[in-house]
C-alpha cells in the first residue's frame, strides 16, 4: 500500500472517530462547535474533511457559511473561535461569510434547521 493511501486512510479513521465522539456528545445534550460542524456536514451532505479543508468550491464555501451562522447564532462564538472551528481560517473570512449568507434565504433556512435540530436534542 502506498504511503499516500495509508495517510488518507489514517485521516479517514480520525474523522470517523471525531464524528462518533460528536454524535455521542449531541446525544448526551452537549453541543460543541465540532458537533455543529458535523451536523452541518451531515445535513448538507458534504464530507467533514472537505468542510475543514482549503477547498473553495461554491458548494463547500456555502456549507462553511451555514456552519458559521449556526456557530454564531447558536453558540455565540466569536469570529476567531468560529474560524478555528472551521479549519483555522481567518476571522475576516468568517465575517465575510456571515454577511454573504444573509443574502441567501435558502442557506439561512438550513442554518436555522440545524440549530433547531441540535438544540432540540439537548433540551
Amino acid at each position: 500500500m502506498s504511503a499516500l493511501l495509508t495517510e488518507l486512510l489514517a485521516k479517514r479513521r480520525r474523522l470517523d472517530e471525531r464524528i462518533k465522539a460528536e454524535v455521542a456528545r449531541i446525544e448526551a445534550g452537549e453541543i460543541t462547535a465540532d458537533a455543529v460542524v458535523v451536523a452541518t456536514a451531515d445535513l448538507l451532505e458534504v464530507p467533514l474533511g472537505v468542510i475543514l479543508s482549503k477547498t473553495r468550491t461554491s458548494r463547500i464555501v456555502k456549507a462553511r457559511w451555514v456552519a458559521a451562522k449556526v456557530l454564531r447564532d447558536g453558540l455565540m462564538l466569536s469570529l476567531p473561535q468560529i474560524a478555528d472551528a472551521l479549519g483555522k481560517r481567518d476571522h475576516t473570512t468568517i465575517l465575510h461569510g456571515l454577511r454573504e449568507i444573509e443574502k441567501h434565504t435558502d442557506l439561512c433556512i438550513k442554518a436555522n434547521s440545524i440549530r433547531r435540530s441540535l438544540w432540540r436534542v439537548s433540551a
